[in-house]
């Protein structure tokens, strides 16, 4: 437990417990075609039960649901061993009362619509499906795959799932297929008439900088109003509303992703400067002082999160995955400044992928294949 002096006169008490991990093998990439959003469904019902049971009632809970696996987390200040929660999982039917399944089916479509409708889930949901062929809208299903997926077979497959579970750390998972990702590099266009264009690339890492030091360096020295990314296409250039730079890091090979949101009737002229910026991230000169700076901020947020809730837990599930810990991943942060200086930093021997969601009209492919 750790006290901390809060004014003058009193004292917050935080308590240091560990977060609980349990982990299902299954994930969406495991749902049969005909119930596709299976795997999502059974990770609402068990968070359900969860939420109910007086032992488990109280703790923040948190889900990740991923092609291979169903990844619980579970903290609470008064959280107890593994073994409360086991015995809680214990404790939930695996025969699910039918109105119960229907009002959870009726709750994931409303998650579905919502996730459709957010031009920022699209965006990234394209260059996702650009990059690797992935379909992220089918992993919820629809109603008639949810009709299936909640049917009489539910209950045995709540069965092996639960049989199958393990607390993390009780075994080191197999590699899963992420790790056989097979980079496309395509184009992918979502017609939203009406609405802004969002443009958003994804590229492969040149070996001398595919490392996960120097990928998060590169996105915090590109990202936000005061990155490279915001200042080239916004503040010099006046031609985007708003910019972003992620990295990328999930296990399959890493990749840079970069974006922004503008007007359709701008794009002719975003597509030209949004050339040049991808020119100057792979061989133009980067200024060794603002490195520094990102360098700092990017240690300094790996750092802040191995103290939040599931730090710790995401921490170990990374290094049994086969990740490095990024605790000793903060340290190797001020030595990838030193390394971005190489060039290229961009793995030519990969075409980038490229997703649009706006206004589609017959320029917008010839415009886009000018990013290629």
């Amino acid at each position: 437990m750790t006290e901390l002096s809060v004014g003058r006169r009193r004292f917050l008490r935080l308590h240091r417990n560990p977060a609980i991990g349990w982990d299902l093998p299954e994930g969406h990439h495991d749902d049969p075609a005909e119930a596709s959003g299976r795997a999502a469904l059974t990770a609402r019902y068990l968070a359900h039960a969860l939420s109910r049971d007086s032992a488990t009632a109280g703790w923040i809970r948190r889900h990740r649901l991923t092609g291979e696996s169903s990844e619980f987390s579970f903290w609470s200040p008064e959280s107890g061993p593994d073994g409360l929660l086991t015995e809680a999982i214990a404790r939930v039917d695996e025969n699910p009362p039918p109105a119960l399944l229907r009002a959870l089916v009726t709750a994931q479509l409303a998650q579905a619509r919502t996730q459709r409708n957010n031009p920022l889930v699209t965006m990234f949901r394209s260059v996702e499906s650009a990059a690797w062929g992935d379909s992220p809208d089918g992993v919820l299903g629809d109603q008639q795959s949810l009709d299936e997926a909640s049917g009489p077979g539910f209950a045995g497959h709540l069965r092996r799932c639960f049989a199958a579970g393990k607390p993390v750390g009780a075994s080191t998972p197999a590699a899963g297929a992420a790790a056989q990702a097979v980079w496309r590099g395509d184009v992918v266009t979502i017609d939203r008439p009406g609405e802004q264009c969002r443009l958003i690339m994804a590229f492969r890492l040149a070996a001398e900088v595919d490392d996960a030091a120097c990928v998060a360096l590169l996105a915090q020295l590109l990202d936000g109003s005061e990155g490279l990314l915001y200042r080239r296409l916004r503040i010099e250039a006046g031609l985007v509303y708003g910019t972003v730079a992620v990295a990328k890091d999930d296990g399959r090979p890493r990749t840079l992703i970069i974006g922004c949101s503008l007007l359709r009737e701008g794009l002719p002229m975003v597509i030209e400067a949004f050339r040049l910026c991808v020119d100057e991230i792979d061989s133009g000169h980067l200024d060794r002082d603002a490195l520094g700076v990102a360098a700092g901020r990017v240690a300094d947020r790996m750092l802040t999160k191995l103290d939040e809730p599931f730090g710790a837990l995401d921490d170990k599930r990374r290094r049994l995955g086969g990740g490095e810990s990024i605790g000793l991943l903060a340290e190797r942060v001020p030595a990838a400044v030193a390394r971005l200086a190489v060039t290229p930093r961009l793995d030519a021997a990969f075409r980038p992928a490229i997703g649009y969601v706006g206004p589609v009209d017959d320029a917008v492919a010839g415009l886009l294949g000018r990013l290629r």
